[in-house]
């Protein structure tokens, strides 16, 4: 076996601090570690291994299975409660593959080696198999406490941190994974519990070694592939001078999911429009209960989503996927009156869109990329959920308005596992549309922009975002963000709604699921005379899966109540083309109803939710 080789795939797992003598010191440290996991030759007897292992992300628990043939292939399938799988390999020679759905693509250069780091830390036939070389000729070795720390630079280039115990030798961390809960399998000590410093935590479930593998698998030239030309992780596309384009039609997302045998469990208490997450699933095989009901009715599910022929009792797919596309808090009356948005401009700035859907295609005038990520390079879910309730044409408040959509990421991920906000691409956004609304003519104006995120004081591009959003004020151009008590002084919350209440009566609202706890233990109270409430919960929306597909969120946040807004704005902005920010804002909020909530016999007021039909009908007089 090529001690070169295995010297570079085994340091790919492990990190720690470090201490400044050579060679001979770390071969000391770790000839230790050898011998408290079971002695090189009992480590060097492994040629496979297979584990099974968990890792807790959110409020779910993911399954995980690894394979790996010592010491060229990892193949890495993960398997989320919705039955949503994902593959990833990764190559002794410096190369990694990942497959969303859509086919595999090949890494290389810093993102194949950060894979390496994240997956190799698992496998402890890769930890195990430490041997000098030549990477260990500038070694750096310090004291930390009781560990010690060797501060290596392996093949890949890149400085890596392995910590020691100086009692016993035991691996303690590899860069940020931390192990422990040491455990023997057929002689060789290995980690059954490893977390790292972003809050992933990994539980081994079976650790097997010397058993056959996929082969189908291991022997595909996927592995031999070299990776294309490198791709920028960010891009920027705009029209052609002097035009409005769809700049690029983004791929659908796919799904790939294995069929479910267990329904997620929804937690009211951790209220999560993904912990039952059935987009895409083929949930034909389940038996489902009305115990099950509560779990269903907060779930997540789309156009694609195949159900048993039996369901439970106050759940059909159709009838709540048919009451949530509706805007609610009868919109359409107005929509029936002619009052639609027509020849009102909407902007969003969201995630990469589906331009071809058909609740916005029509009236999508504009579909430019500012700073976005190029990764994965389809549809995300984002940004079709938002232009479909702000214009879409049987799901949005405003659906004859036109739409100019600026695809965008308002940060980077310059460290491993980290992202960095910067709201500066934000307001470059902002500005982009503010420079297309002078080509515009005076009857069709872009009025408001929609933005579902917020940016906060110490953020990189606090100070830009503000000041983007006044020279938008300035030209009579509304910009409603969540943070818009920040940018105007005005206070909104998002409603829930039972999904099988009718959505055109006030009385089916109530708090949003993730502040209902609060404002009934009296912890959130709203004051009806400044809060505008509006819908949130509940919502069937432009599906990124396909140009005819719809997705219900059972859970939402206030990223569906921002586009609920500025289509209201657009509506009032057509009826009095003169309208302004805080007049919009005022009748609102004095237009809105006050309705008595009860939970558990506890009984209070809940308001200004917003009325549609009065807010016109007072801005008309």
């Amino acid at each position: 076996m090529n001690k070169h080789i295995i010297i570079a795939y085994s340091l790919l797992i492990l990190t720690g601090t470090a201490m400044a003598t050579p060679r001979d010191e770390a071969v000391s440290i770790l000839d230790k570690y050898l011998a408290n996991a079971g002695g090189r030759a009992a480590v060097e007897k492994i040629n496979t291994e297979r584990i099974k292992t968990s890792v807790k992300e959110r409020n779910q628990d993911l399954e995980v299975e690894l394979q790996m043939q010592v010491p060229d292939k990892v193949l890495f399938q993960l398997t989320a409660p919705n039955g949503m799988t994902i593959s990833m390999g990764f190559a002794s020679k410096g190369t990694a593959w990942r497959d969303e759905g859509d086919g595999p693509r090949v890494f290389e250069g810093e993102m194949a080696v950060s894979m390496y780091r994240t997956f190799f830390g698992l496998m402890p036939g890769a930890l195990l198999r430490l041997q000098t070389n030549a990477c260990l000729e500038k070694a750096v070795v310090e004291t930390n406490g009781e560990a010690w720390v060797i501060k290596i630079t392996p093949d890949s280039g890149k400085l890596m941190e392995l910590q020691f115990d100086k009692n016993d030798g035991r691996l303690l961390a590899v860069d940020q994974h931390q192990y422990a809960d040491y455990r023997e399998v057929e002689g060789v000590k290995v980690p059954f519990s490893v977390k790292d410093q972003n809050g992933f935590s990994f539980v081994m479930k079976e650790v097997r070694f010397n058993v056959a593998l996929a082969e189908a698998e291991f022997k595909s030239d996927i592995w031999t592939q070299t990776a294309p030309a490198a791709v920028e992780p960010y891009q920027t596309l705009l029209s052609a001078a002097g035009k409005m384009e769809i700049v690029r039609k983004p791929k659908p997302m796919i799904f790939r999911k294995k069929p479910l045998t267990t329904l997620p469990q929804y937690d009211p208490q951790k209220p999560d429009s993904f912990a039952v997450d059935l987009r895409g699933s083929d949930c034909s095989q389940l038996s489902l209960a009305h115990e099950q009901l509560q779990s269903l009715l907060n779930s997540t599910f789309d156009s694609k989503t195949r159900w048993p022929k039996t369901m439970p009792e106050g759940f059909d797919p159709m009838t709540v996927m048919k009451l949530g596309i509706n805007p609610g808090l009868k919109v359409r009356e107005l929509h029936q009156q002619g009052i639609t948005g027509r020849g009102v401009g909407i902007g969003i700035i969201d995630q990469t869109l589906l331009v071809d859907h058909q609740e916005y295609r029509d009236r999508l005038k504009l579909y430019e990329e500012i700073h976005n990520s190029t990764q994965p390079a389809f549809a995300m879910m984002h940004g079709p959920a938002v232009a479909s309730i702000a214009a879409g044409k049987t799901a949005g408040v405003a659906p004859e308005a036109d739409l100019y959509y600026i695809a965008e990421t308002h940060g980077t991920s310059p460290k491993e596992g980290r992202f960095e906000w910067d709201f500066t691409w934000v307001a470059k956004s902002i500005d982009r549309l503010l420079e297309i609304n002078k080509t515009l003519p005076a009857n069709k104006k872009i009025r408001v922009i929609s933005i579902s995120v917020g940016w906060s004081k110490g953020q990189t591009g606090y100070e830009e975002a503000n000041a983007a959003v006044k020279r938008a004020e300035a030209e009579n151009v509304f910009v409603i963000s969540t943070c818009l008590q920040e940018t105007h002084g005005l206070h909104f919350h998002g409603l829930g709604r039972d999904p099988n209440k009718n959505p055109d009566l006030n009385t089916s609202f109530t708090a949003g699921s993730w502040w209902v706890d609060g404002f009934f233990s009296g912890r959130q109270p709203i004051d009806p005379a400044k809060y505008l409430l509006v819908p949130m919960d509940a919502r069937a929306v432009a599906s990124p899966s396909g140009a005819e597909d719809y997705a219900f969120y059972g859970d939402g946040g206030w990223s569906w109540s921002v586009p609920y807004i500025a289509g209201l704005y657009a509506l009032t902005c057509q009826v009095d083309p003169t309208m302004t920010p805080k007049r919009f804002w005022d009748v609102a909020v004095n237009t809105g109803d006050t309705i008595t909530v009860d939970r558990d016999g506890a009984k209070l007021k809940l308001g200004s939710i917003v009325n549609p039909v009065a807010l016109i009908e007072k801005i008309k007089k």
